[in-house]
């Protein structure tokens, strides 16, 4: 193609685009002006009501939300009291409280409510007999109604919530955040973590395979030696035949090796499996678990 024919071609391009008649300058020009204020979360704060959000998703894990209307202790105090006296009504047995959880969330049980201190911590048996557990947490996220306790003061170890099937946590208003960076941040790592794992898993268990596979080889090994020769009676050079062998030994070699991840896989379901016992649903009239106090 002559240049002139090019320039006749490139030109009518240009024209049905319209960049004949908008200089280079003003496109660029409109690009730096696109808008790039991306967003940090769905729910700016200043605009919902970030607490009902918490209360909307939380509820969708069937947790009972009770929103205190006034902050503070003294609001708070009877509130819980109340909570915890229906729940002892329904299931006798006292509730386990995690050292550092403030006085003054208690300060109004009645009398016929007992408190077992998880200090020395209690067993396992004996967590599995209480009514309950009331702690706090370090935050909540408003935007999938996810509450993170980290053991720190008033939340416990992580076998103090986990065993009993009532959990009364305490969510402070200033506690609660919208987070959906952090949310996509948190699930877009552990995506990759659990690819690239996989993936040198997947590699790795190849190499074995194939060296295991290749150790056969030989020879004097007759399917091999039937191979070579049906592939040199078609015509195939040495070389050739070689690396088609290769090739084939490649491939059985990840299959080998996707097969033993899908039977990690199914033995670590099988290991799980136990924990669905732990994770009990709510007993009918207990409540299930009381969030989104602040």
């Amino acid at each position: 193609m002559s240049s002139t024919s090019r320039d006749q071609i490139l030109a009518r391009i240009r024209a049905a685009n319209g960049a004949a008649a908008r200089p280079s300058a003003d496109a660029d020009a409109a690009y730096e002006a696109l808008s790039r204020r991306y967003l940090r979360a769905h729910h700016d704060p200043a605009g919902h009501d970030i607490a009902a959000l918490f209360a909307e998703r939380a509820a969708d894990y069937r947790a009972v939300v009770e929103r205190v209307p006034e902050p503070g202790p003294a609001a708070l105090a009877p509130v819980i009291a109340g909570i915890l006296a229906t729940r002892a009504a329904a299931v006798p047995g006292s509730f386990a409280v995690p050292d550092g959880l403030p006085a003054e969330w208690l300060a109004e049980l009645p009398s016929g409510i007992t408190l077992a201190r998880d200090e020395p911590p209690l067993a396992a048996a004996e967590l599995d007999q209480m009514s309950g557990v009331v702690t706090g947490c370090a935050v909540a996220v408003a935007e999938t109604g996810t509450i993170i306790l980290d053991h720190g003061p008033g939340q416990g170890r992580r076998a103090l919530t986990l065993v009993p099937d009532f959990h009364l946590v305490v969510v402070r208003q200033d506690q609660i955040a919208a987070a959906s960076g952090l949310n996509n941040f948190l699930r877009i790592t552990a995506g990759a973590f659990a690819t690239s794992i996989a993936t040198t898993l997947w590699e790795s268990r190849a190499a074995l395979h194939h060296a295991h596979i290749v150790e056969r080889l030989t020879p004097g090994d007759p399917a091999t030696a039937a191979t070579l020769g049906s592939l040199g009676a078609l015509g195939m050079p040495q070389d050739a035949q070689y690396a088609l062998l290769n090739q084939i030994v490649n491939q059985q070699a990840f299959t080998l090796s996707a097969l033993d991840l899908f039977y990690a896989s199914a033995i670590l379901l099988l290991v799980l499996i136990p924990l669905l016992w732990i994770a009990r649903p709510p007993r009918p009239g207990a409540g299930g678990t009381a969030a989104g106090a602040h």
